[in-house]
Order: structure tokens, then sequence, then C-alpha cells
């Protein structure tokens, strides 16, 4: 059977699900393909599509140790203007400048640092958290 895609905001295949993210600098904005990630705290930008709308990663005050599947390393986090995928828009929003390999269908990572404005995530945390206090 063959997968279609769902809506305007999604492209589902049976291992990532993607969406199409813009970022807003204080140049320009950019689009870009991220995977919708639950397991990610912070959103992930390459650094190079940072620094095309006007940021600078390396500039950062705050650095966090990340796991990946490539092993622990050092990214900058930064906060940038705007990001808008899936209908919302979400201002001043941190994110971690750390490049996925190249062979990721991605070229980054929507963490639930976003994801959190989202309603249906937000109705999904609001059931699970009903459910732990009953139990």
């Amino acid at each position: 059977m063959k997968r279609k895609q769902h809506s305007a905001f999604f492209v589902v295949k049976p291992e990532i699900l993607t969406v199409y993210a813009s970022v807003a600098g204080p140049r320009t904005w950019r689009s870009l393909k991220l995977a919708v990630d639950t397991g990610a705290t912070y959103t992930m930008l390459p650094p190079d599509i940072l620094m095309d709308v006007g940021y600078y990663p390396a500039r950062a005050a705050t650095y966090l140790e990340l796991s990946t599947a490539s092993g622990i390393v050092i990214a900058p986090l930064l906060e940038i203007g705007e990001i808008k995928s899936l209908g919302l828009s979400v201002k001043n929003i941190k994110v971690v400048a750390h490049r996925l390999p190249p062979e990721s269908p991605v070229e980054g990572l929507l963490g639930l640092d976003f994801l959190v404005h989202f309603g249906p995530f937000q109705d999904f945390h609001r059931s699970l958290q009903s459910y732990s206090a009953g139990h």
C-alpha cells in the first residue's frame, strides 16, 4: 500500500514524521524540512541556516551537552525570533545549533519546545497528566 501525504504540513513515512518550517532571523526567512522529535527537548537547526538568517551560533552564551546517535556533542543554544510550522508561529524560541549527519532525510528536529504550543500535543499532554494523577 502506498503512503500518501496527509496534509500540506506533514509528510508521513513509516520511519519518520517530517514537517516544513520557516525560520525568521534579523536578515531573512528560510524554509527547511524538520523531523518531529518528541524526544528532543529543544528544536535543532543547522548552524549554516541560522547564520544565513542572521544569527551567530559561535557567539552563543550557553552550550549544551547533547546525547546523539553519534555520541555526545557540545552545541550552542540560542534564542531566535520565530519559527513557523504546523500552522503555528512561535516567537523568541531557544534552539540548538547542530547539523545532523549528511545522510539524514531532514535538516533538523522540531522539538518539545515548539510542540508544546501545538493543540493536539497539548491535548495529549493533558491526557497523560490526568492518567498519571489517577494512578
